[in-house]
């Protein structure tokens, strides 16, 4: 099952028990509907299915059905973006209409990052011709830009909140990279520190002045950005 909190307090605000562990879930917005995928392959809820749960309903509404794992997902306004290890689908939503694959086959663990800003759409995701390059493309004018950010392969993703500054981490996991998206430049490099790491989570803040690293070392870096 899941349960919502509210951040302002930490008190839940919502609790559902359905009966099988679900690996992923994102709320829409401020919305009643969450999206959720399964944690095993033959369970009520699989991990290759991607559920639509309408909690004015208390119930799952729709089912979007994949030939591999799901991997993540995210909202960006009017679509959802579900990525598995090989391949990146882009739908509307809440309508669920199909708007086209990106071919992803580098990607084992779906690897992808959007910025949250309404009047902006960009995607960032790893270039299959390039190991340690990402693609950054923006969906509105459809122009892209091709980063060759690291030596090794990419262990995780963030773009700022206005989608001009790219955050990328290989899988050695010392070194945060931060790119401007439009031209490709190098703007900063953050040590995390000297031991291989996996990276869990790199976030900007919504002014992108700083951004918080978690890694499995059970530590949080917070940088300050020039």
């Amino acid at each position: 099952g899941f349960k919502i909190y509210k951040t302002s307090n930490s008190d839940s605000s919502l609790e559902r028990n359905l009966e099988e562990r679900i690996k992923l879930i994102e709320i829409y917005e401020n919305s009643n509907i969450c999206v959720f995928t399964g944690n095993s392959s033959n369970g009520k809820y699989h991990d290759n299915n991607v559920y639509i749960w309408d909690d004015s309903k208390g119930k799952v509404v729709s089912i979007l059905r994949f030939c591999n794992i799901v991997q993540r997902f995210k909202f960006k306004k009017d679509r959802l973006i579900v990525s598995t290890d090989k391949k990146i689908y882009l739908f509307e939503f809440p309508s669920l209409k199909f708007i086209e694959i990106i071919e992803n086959i580098r990607n084992q663990y779906g690897i992808f990052a959007l910025c949250n800003s309404p009047k902006l759409s960009n995607i960032a995701y790893l270039d299959d011709s390039t190991i340690g390059s990402v693609v950054v493309r923006n969906f509105i004018n459809e122009k892209t830009n091709i980063i060759a950010a690291h030596n090794s392969a990419i262990s995780y993703l963030s773009l700022s909140y206005n989608g001009l500054i790219l955050a990328t981490a290989s899988q050695k996991g010392t070194v945060v990279k931060l790119f401007n998206t439009v031209n490709g430049e190098l703007l900063q490099e953050l040590r995390r520190g000297k031991d291989i790491a996996n990276i869990s989570n790199i976030s900007f803040s919504k002014s992108s002045n700083l951004l918080v690293v978690s890694s499995n070392k059970e530590t949080v870096h917070i940088f300050s950005l020039s």
